[in-house]
C-alpha cells in the first residue's frame, strides 16, 4: 500500500472547540454587577437631565426678561427707585401692622434662590421701578413700590401682569 492510501484508512482527528463554562455562582455574580451597571448608568442620566433642564429654565426667564422690556410702561411715579442706593433684603416685620401706617406693594414673584431674585430685582429697577426683596423663611418675595393706596397701585398692576401673570397687591 502506498502511503496516501495508508492515511486513508485512518480519520483525523476532530479539533476541539474551546468551551467557556461558568459556575452558577459566577453566573449571579456578573447579573448582579451587570445590573448594579445599568442602575449606575440610570441615576448618572437622571442627574445630566436635571442639570439641562436647569440650564434651560434659567435661559428661557432671561428671554421672558427680555419680553417684559417691551411689555411695561414705565410709570415715574412715587416708586421711583431713590439715586444710589443698593437693593437690601429686608425681614418681614412679625409685629402688627395695624398699629403702623398701612402701605401697599404688588408682589411679583417667589424665589428660592437669593441670585436669581437679586438678578430680576435688578433688571425691574433698571426699568425705573422699585423692588423691594423680602425674606420669609427660606423664601425671598420680589414686590414692586410702596403705594399709600390701593388705587395707586392698581394702575401698575395692570402692566405688570402682562409679565407676571400672577402677580397682586399685598399689603406691606
Amino acid at each position: 500500500m502506498t502511503e496516501g492510501n495508508q492515511l486513508s484508512l485512518f480519520q483525523e482527528p476532530k479539533k476541539e472547540r474551546k468551551r467557556i463554562t461558568f459556575s452558577i455562582d459566577r453566573l449571579y455574580i456578573f447579573s448582579i454587577l451587570f445590573i448594579l451597571s445599568l442602575v449606575v448608568s440610570f441615576s448618572l442620566g437622571v442627574e445630566r437631565g436635571k442639570t439641562i433642564k436647569l440650564k434651560n429654565s434659567v435661559v428661557k426667564k432671561d428671554e421672558k426678561v427680555e419680553i417684559i422690556k417691551k411689555d411695561i410702561e414705565i410709570n415715574k411715579s412715587p416708586q421711583l427707585p431713590p439715586k444710589n442706593k443698593s437693593l437690601k433684603i429686608k425681614e418681614v416685620p412679625k409685629e402688627d401692622i395695624k398699629k403702623k401706617e398701612v402701605f401697599y406693594s404688588i408682589q411679583l414673584a417667589t424665589y428660592t434662590k437669593k441670585e436669581i431674585a437679586e438678578a430680576e430685582a435688578e433688571k425691574l429697577k433698571r426699568k425705573g421701578l422699585n423692588p423691594l426683596l423680602l425674606k420669609k423663611g427660606k423664601y425671598l418675595i420680589l414686590c414692586v413700590g410702596k403705594f399709600r393706596t390701593k388705587e395707586e397701585a392698581k394702575k401698575l398692576v395692570a402692566n405688570l401682569k402682562k409679565r407676571y401673570t400672577d402677580c397682586f397687591l399685598r399689603k406691606l
